[in-house]
């Protein structure tokens, strides 16, 4: 196993009721992910993030799965009642693409 370290940046939402807002903050992570690894000299791929869905609000959660619609994106929660990590497998039917309509009007 490589041992490496990571460092972390908080991520601000500042409007988590908005679910185009809170759709397209987590795009931008997954977008500017690569660029910020390659800085460090890690190899790390996007399959390698799992988004944990365990303690987000409604909206961010189903933005969250919107996001994670490509294939290569992983969701988990972790279940209450016994503090198991469940992971979460998604079929694509849409693109998410259709948000962008929603946020025109």
């Amino acid at each position: 196993m490589i041992e490496r370290e990571l460092t972390f940046t908080p991520v601000e939402v500042k409007n988590p009721n908005d679910v185009v807002n809170v759709k397209e903050i987590i795009d931008g992570i997954y977008k500017e992910l690569p660029k910020k690894i390659e800085t460090k000299n890690v190899a790390i791929e996007t399959k390698d993030v799992i988004a944990d869905i365990t303690s987000g609000t409604k909206i961010m959660t189903s933005a969250m799965f919107l996001s994670c619609l490509p294939s290569d994106r992983n969701i988990e929660y972790v279940e209450q009642s016994d503090n198991e990590i469940i992971e979460v497998s998604i079929s694509p039917i849409f693109t998410g693409l259709e948000l962008e309509s929603l946020k025109n009007k």
